[in-house]
């Protein structure tokens, strides 16, 4: 998950683009790592500048997971920034987590006789030369 305002300008991600700025980063991350954009076509940044106004969108949202609900909260959530609140939620697969293996404890039990031997050889030589806890 990739969130922030990366103030880049392209039109993959902002229609109204004109003028395609610092996006090609982004477009390869995208591309290579197979995310979602969340934005929806409203723009995310508003500016003035010498008199003039604008708006685009700048401010990203990109996951490799589905992209359940995305929003920009009304004026009540309103900063002095000249960028749009945005909230967003994932969908997250709990199989897909459940395939992440995560080992707690010892299972010695299934210890080949060359492991264990590399093993006490490891600890052996890690051991020498260390201060010895004795009782008195």
């Amino acid at each position: 998950m990739l969130a922030g305002h990366f103030n880049a300008h392209s039109q993959r991600w902002d229609p109204q683009c004109t003028q395609q700025k610092d996006a090609t980063y982004w477009e390869e991350i995208i591309d290579e790592y197979g995310h979602e954009i969340g934005n929806d076509d409203r723009p995310t940044h508003h500016w003035v500048r010498d008199g003039n106004e604008g708006e685009s969108i700048i401010d990203l949202t990109l996951a490799h997971r589905p992209i359940t609900k995305w929003t920009i909260l009304n004026r009540s959530h309103a900063t002095d920034s000249d960028d749009e609140i945005i909230e967003w939620e994932v969908n997250v697969d709990k199989q897909e987590d459940a395939e992440d293996v995560r080992i707690v404890g010892w299972n010695l039990s299934t210890m080949s006789k060359e492991d264990e031997e590399a093993a006490v050889k490891l600890w052996t030589e890690l051991d020498t030369g260390r201060a010895q806890l004795a009782d008195k």
